[in-house]
């Protein structure tokens, strides 16, 4: 394909418009590992349909979480607020925790699209994900 938007097949022009309902967005979908709470991740994250994203505890464990390298759930929901993601999965909890209901709250606080990612979870991702 050419940048014209055409291509020629054996003596044929071939246009974009003939094969394709036209330029669409797309989705993106990122994924941090095991990692604290990053400024120079926020290019990457920019504008991510998904955003999964490790919360190992909450707040009330930050030197804990910190220590280890990891992010508290309020870390993750910051990550994803300030880099304008739609939606935000959180994952790698840490199993101190009986309820991750402190975690997900904490995250809640500041990016109301936030699930918690559980064993075998499927999602779909549609081009609208997360706008409201």
């Amino acid at each position: 394909m050419r940048k014209e938007g055409y291509v020629d097949v054996n003596g044929r022009r071939i246009t974009l418009d003939e094969v394709s309902g036209g330029v669409r967005k797309g989705r993106k979908i990122s994924y941090s590992g095991d990692t604290r709470r990053d400024q120079s991740l926020l290019d990457l994250f920019r504008d991510s349909t998904i955003l999964i994203h490790e919360a190992t505890g909450d707040s009330s464990n930050r030197d804990k979480v910190e220590a280890y390298g990891h992010s508290t759930g309020l870390d993750a929901a910051l990550q994803a607020r300030d880099s304008n993601s739609r939606r935000l999965v959180l994952t790698h909890f840490s199993p101190r925790y009986s309820s991750i209901r402190p975690i997900l709250d904490e995250a809640r606080s500041v990016f109301r699209n936030v699930v918690a990612a559980e064993e075998m979870m499927e999602m779909e991702v549609s081009l609208d994900d997360g706008k409201t």
